[in-house]
């Protein structure tokens, strides 16, 4: 047996047992032991009919199938983000294919940082930290398909690491000033604070936030007055200062938390089904 015959069989071999895929697919690591189920499957026909507000959820496509998918799983939990799927094979019961755009060796599979969408929903749950939701774009079939036999390809999630809480108190004295907390530095965001007076009063009683770097792992920000909850908020940009209004004094009792995740990274979540009805 001459070497490209052994390389060739050492390549269909890890081919077998998925450690080399055979589509250029995304190089992050696959997410394990995430359930990945079917939610919806819808159609239109006409580009015209889908509202500009369905932009997103279609990922840009024109028409066509729409398949909404959940996913659950301990590895994808605190997703902060969600790519556009990328379809490797989706043929109906007539034997068409319906992958709108398959994936080249020159365009990667999954998206770029820029196609990535933010979930923009914080969570308080360890049940719903692990759930999520992507949608995969197909060509419409002929009107005599009935059922799509064969769906596989993946996308890419920006999940895992650990959810911590970072605590403050006596902001007063932080206005004007970047929060220090190693769990931020950790996280690779920065958090700049201030306040501003409600008119005709010397009260400060709206908090103004600026935040720089990984903007994610910011999950959700609350201000306590002692157990009661003033106010709770999430910012995903912030060009300028983003008022959290409080209806109070802010004052040395006032409590800031931020509900923080560090160490998440990216991986690709892998989906097959057969036999799915269609609409």
């Amino acid at each position: 047996m001459n070497r490209r015959s052994v390389v060739e069989l050492v390549i269909l071999a890890m081919l077998l047992c998925g450690l080399v895929r055979a589509e250029p697919g995304d190089t992050a690591p696959r997410a394990k032991g995430v359930k990945v189920s079917v939610e919806a499957v819808s159609e239109k026909r006409d580009a015209d009919l889908f509202p500009p507000g369905q932009v997103d959820l279609k990922w840009g496509m024109d028409g066509g199938l729409l398949i909404q998918l959940k996913f659950q799983g301990d590895s994808v939990k605190n997703v902060s983000q969600i790519g556009p799927a990328v379809v490797y094979e989706a043929t109906d019961d007539l034997n068409e294919s319906l992958v709108e755009k398959p994936p080249t060796a020159t365009q990667p599979a999954s998206g770029t940082e820029s196609e990535m969408k933010t979930v923009e929903e914080g969570v308080d749950t360890d049940e719903a930290a692990t759930l999520g939701e992507a949608a995969v774009g197909l060509r419409s079939p002929a009107r005599r398909a009935t059922k799509i036999v064969r769906l596989r390809g993946e996308f890419p999630v920006m999940a895992g690491g650990d959810r911590k809480t970072v605590e403050f108190t006596d902001l007063p004295s932080r206005f004007g000033k970047f929060l220090d907390d190693p769990t931020l530095t950790q996280a690779g965001v920065k958090v700049w604070i201030d306040a501003k007076k409600e008119d005709g009063t010397n009260d400060r009683t709206d908090l103004l936030f600026k935040l720089s770097g990984n903007l994610r792992a910011i999950r959700q920000v609350k201000v306590f007055d002692g157990n009661t909850e003033l106010s709770t908020g999430a910012w995903y940009s912030t060009q300028e200062p983003q008022p959290m209004p409080i209806g109070r004094a802010i004052t040395k009792q006032t409590v800031l938390r931020l509900f923080v995740v560090v160490n998440e990274k990216r991986m690709t979540v892998p989906f097959e089904f057969s036999n799915i009805p269609l609409p």
